[in-house]
């Protein structure tokens, strides 16, 4: 269901709307459940000849009923852990069943006791595993509405889906559960291990070989050992992320928005860190602000230093700067008429 407020030029629209409900499901989820999730879609204030743009996407729990519980407070990239959707499908009001959606519970199942290990053995493999995640239908009512609201697009559907599925991945594997408890700890080392010696790994999961090559070669994968690893891989696709995507419409800037708070969230756990002159994630180290030559290859420490002196003597630079130029040009002019 899609609702225009005029009042606060938004347009709105239900999140999981494309979800194929069991009818009784439907209903009792929409009776009972405390807050509803939907997308929406900030509009620039236009003329009344020429309809408004959307400038922004979000999104945003609406109460569903007159409790005076908070409606709870998120970021995005929480959108992939289980706290949020523990509140919105397993909420048990009052005398009532307790709400469970399936489909996304046997998913995360899956992911946590390493069950999906079959998918890598069928002729599917990983592909397959992110065409039946239920958060794909999400990502794709995110890009189906805007495009019928704005007409057109300027990321492929594929594309946007598979950004946010990747970040999905390596956002199950830090934070949802950090690698399994210890007795579910054997089977994920053998799911890694396929994973890796898998083409479709780096494309999908996005678990990049090179990263796990020192882990994978220990006698026993440690959680230690896969945990850097997977820090590892978040830290080059956000890079990968920033490096690949321009910001052409609200589509890529909302994927930006999520990809920015799992990166904020990293940083608040002392994982990783952006640098302050190129804005490039780099392994985190108590007072680092700069990329170094020792371990990233460039000084950028130097470069701001440079830039921030500049800035700072500007005046003074710049008029001695324009006139060795002066002095320049009258020396090269000076050399010309001799020569001729």
């Amino acid at each position: 269901m899609s609702v225009i407020s005029n009042k606060q030029d938004e347009f709105t629209e239900e999140l999981l709307q494309v979800q194929d409900f069991e009818e009784d499901f439907y209903y009792s989820f929409y009776e009972e459940a405390p807050f509803i999730p939907h997308i929406v879609f900030r509009l620039e204030r236009g003329s009344k000849k020429k309809k408004p743009n959307i400038s922004e996407i979000i999104i945003r729990l609406d109460k569903n009923n007159d409790d005076k519980e908070p409606i709870p407070k998120f970021k995005l990239y929480e959108l992939f852990l289980d706290p949020l959707w523990d509140r919105l499908f397993n909420t048990e009001r009052k005398n009532k069943r307790v709400i469970s959606y399936s489909n996304i519970y046997e998913y995360m199942k899956y992911r946590k006791r390493a069950t999906r290990r079959f998918y890598i053995n069928s002729s599917h493999g990983i592909w397959h595993l992110y065409e039946s995640s239920p958060f794909l239908n999400y990502y794709q009512n995110i890009w189906n509405s805007y495009c019928l609201f704005e007409g057109f697009t300027t990321i492929a559907r594929n594309e946007f889906c598979l950004w946010l599925y990747r970040l999905n991945s390596v956002i199950f594997d830090l934070l949802c559960h950090n690698f399994l408890e210890d007795k579910n700890w054997i089977k994920r080392v053998e799911l890694i291990t396929k994973f890796i010696n898998n083409k479709d790994c780096q494309y999908f999961e996005y678990m990049i070989p090179e990263n796990w090559k020192s882990a994978i070669s220990e006698e026993f994968l440690s959680k230690e050992s896969a945990l850097k690893a997977r820090i590892k891989d978040s830290q080059r696709l956000l890079n990968y992320f920033n490096d690949q995507v321009e910001l052409k419409s609200p589509l890529e800037s909302f994927i930006k928005s999520v990809y920015d708070s799992f990166g904020k969230r990293l940083y608040e756990d002392k994982l990783i860190l952006k640098c302050n002159h190129c804005n490039r994630y780099i392994d985190y180290r108590e007072r680092k602000k700069y990329c170094s030559l020792l371990s990233e290859g460039r000084d950028c420490g130097k470069a701001a230093r440079n830039k921030r002196d500049y800035l700072k003597h500007k005046k003074k630079r710049k008029s001695y700067s324009r006139k060795e130029m002066r002095e320049t040009r009258r020396y090269i002019k000076e050399v010309e008429i001799k020569n001729k």
